[in-house]
């Protein structure tokens, strides 16, 4: 089975049944933790096979969607949604054939980068030294192994992931997927693609958590160093 996860918030609101009706028909569940919200909208009562969660943990923002994993089986695949961006028809197709080209062992990533660090051995900037860098609008020449995934652009067999061993950090959630493939040794590849494979989608909310961090530069960047480029955590 292939059961999709995706939150969202109040604000994004007035895009969200656009971002609904283009992926519920790719999946055969749907898991969508609204997160923030005091009521499920009513547009949600047509499409049956989507499960909607209004109690979770709010405090979790982006990373709230992966504890929908407890609810899936081990051998059921999951597929990871952002809530502004439309996915072409094949998308979920397209990502699972990448997935068995390595045995479903490793996780599927449309966002995928890596980092080229200093003479420090660090990074400096958290933005300037992604070498190579796929973002999701851009486009990919073949299936590339990188370091670090976008936590709404994945695909996996759910038992490469123990949640109990996730290091939640909310509005790091493509952090928290990374520094777990690190940890338990699984590879990451971000999937070959035109340009402009996925589109983004705008609303009236203007915000995002990746503005947060650009603000917050020298606290990310120093994150993300603790985490990945500690020279005790890699002898």
């Amino acid at each position: 089975m292939i059961c999709g996860i995706l939150g969202t918030i109040p604000e994004r609101e007035d895009i969200l049944e656009t971002v609904i009706k283009n992926i519920y028909h790719q999946v055969d569940v749907l898991y969508v933790s609204l997160n923030k919200y005091t009521s499920v909208p009513v547009f949600f009562k047509d499409y049956s096979n989507v499960i909607v969660n209004l109690n979770y943990n709010n405090d979790l923002r982006d990373c709230e969607r992966f504890l929908f994993l407890k609810d899936i089986g081990a051998n059921d695949f999951i597929v990871s949604f952002d809530d502004d961006i439309i996915y072409p028809k094949n998308y979920v197709k397209r990502m699972k054939s990448a997935s068995l080209l390595h045995k479903h062992a490793a996780i599927i990533t449309v966002l995928g980068y890596s980092y080229r660090v200093d003479r420090t051995g660090k990074i400096s900037n958290f933005r300037k030294h992604k070498r190579p860098c796929f973002r999701f609008q851009k486009g990919c020449p073949k299936l590339i192994k990188v370091d670090f995934c976008g936590s709404g652009t994945l695909f996996f067999r759910r038992k490469l992931i123990d949640i109990d061993k996730l290091v939640f950090l909310p509005g790091n959630s493509d952090l928290m997927i990374s520094y777990y493939c690190k940890q338990n040794k699984i590879s990451i590849f971000s999937i070959n693609r035109d340009m402009s494979w996925l589109v983004p989608i705008m609303g009236n909310d203007h915000t995002d958590i990746y503005t947060e961090r650009v603000n917050d530069m020298e606290r990310q960047t120093q994150l993300i160093n603790d985490m990945f480029f500690n020279e005790r955590d890699n002898e």
